[in-house]
């Protein structure tokens, strides 16, 4: 799944755009408004404070759909590494039993238990299954959560870096 990459996105492909170009629509009225606070002497917007800042939001608008990329997939790479040095260590977990040996074990189990012990295996497999099918579902529901969060949070991108500039919008939005 792509959260960076326009061509395969299209979420991405409509939304980055037309926030980029908000955000630059933002940088044009914070240059405005730096003349007019320069020109009535207001300290907290003049040209010496605010106008390195509105240069560099500038570049990080522009750029800011390949700084999400790489903020995106090195945590990708971080992820990856982790899952994979745990799984070589969970092989023996009972999690990597497919249900198909522990249901042929409980099978098995039918004639040599007795009824009380056989009928709680059956609950505690039955149960076993019903947490292991809802733990599933959420990690499903989490992962798509996390896609969904990602997109919106690359789309809205240049408008972060756009308020970075001024002080009422870096206390209000960005911080």
């Amino acid at each position: 799944i792509s959260y960076t990459k326009a061509n395969f996105n299209p979420a991405v492909a409509f939304g980055w755009p037309l926030m980029r170009d908000y955000a630059n629509m933002f940088i044009v009225l914070g240059l405005i408004v730096i003349a007019l606070a320069t020109i009535l002497r207001f300290r907290d917007y003049e040209a010496k404070r605010l106008l390195p800042r509105l240069i560099i939001a500038a570049l990080l608008i522009n750029f800011s759909l390949v700084i999400c990329g790489l903020v995106i997939d090195a945590s990708n790479i971080v992820m990856k590494e982790l899952l994979t040095k745990s799984q070589a260590v969970a092989g023996s977990n009972y999690l990597s039993k497919s249900e198909f040996h522990i249901f042929k074990a409980l099978v098995g189990s039918f004639t040599t238990e007795s009824p009380l012990v056989f009928t709680a295996k059956v609950l505690a497999n039955i149960f076993f299954f019903i947490m292991k099918g809802i733990v599933s579902f959420l990690f499903v529901f989490l992962f798509l959560f996390r896609i969904m969060a990602l997109w919106i949070l690359v789309l809205l991108s240049p408008l972060a870096f756009a308020c970075a500039v001024f002080p009422r919008t870096k206390a209000m939005i960005f911080d």
